[in-house]
């Protein structure tokens, strides 16, 4: 239990950082689908918690699609522009390119065995649903968050090195 609450309070805290980093930095309110990612979220959050299916066996792609959204319109709101909402087919085309980059990982972690996938569906159509959708998160929510990080500024751009 004590693990849940530092956890809880961990994701407190961060919410808090980026809650008060984007009323300083927005130029506009949050798009719709900003609000939907976070009800989505927070739902999510409930459902898992309490085991209700299908949420809490898909919680990990529900939660980083949710993710996505929330901070795509983060950045939206606060530069006017975003991967998703400027330029929608090429964010499909980078969750689809997703999948083949995270496979990767997947076949050197046969061999170092680093990782294990825990509540799996245990029927197969189900399973390549949840790795499938899961995989398709990875980048975009890597670069969405780099989007993010640069949109509030708080690292400035390096110089390129000359050689």
């Amino acid at each position: 239990m004590a693990m849940i609450e530092l956890g809880a309070g961990v994701t407190g805290a961060a919410v808090g950082v980026l809650a008060a980093e984007f009323s300083r930095t927005r130029r506009r309110g949050l798009p719709a689908y900003g609000w939907a990612g976070l009800v989505i979220l927070a739902v999510a959050e409930v459902m898992m918690f309490r085991g209700i299916e299908p949420v809490a066996r898909y919680f990990t792609p529900i939660a980083w699609t949710a993710y996505i959204l929330v901070a795509d319109a983060a950045v939206l709101a606060i530069r006017g522009r975003s991967r998703l909402a400027s330029a929608p087919r090429r964010f499909a085309g980078l969750a689809f390119l997703s999948l083949p980059l995270w496979l990767t990982f997947e076949v050197y972690n046969l061999r170092l065995q680093n990782w294990t996938y825990v509540g799996v569906p245990n029927g197969w159509p189900e399973a390549l649903l949840g790795y499938a959708w899961a995989f398709a998160t990875i980048w975009p929510a890597i670069l969405e968050t780099a989007d993010l990080v640069e949109a509030f500024g708080w690292f400035r751009k390096a110089r390129p090195i000359e050689l």
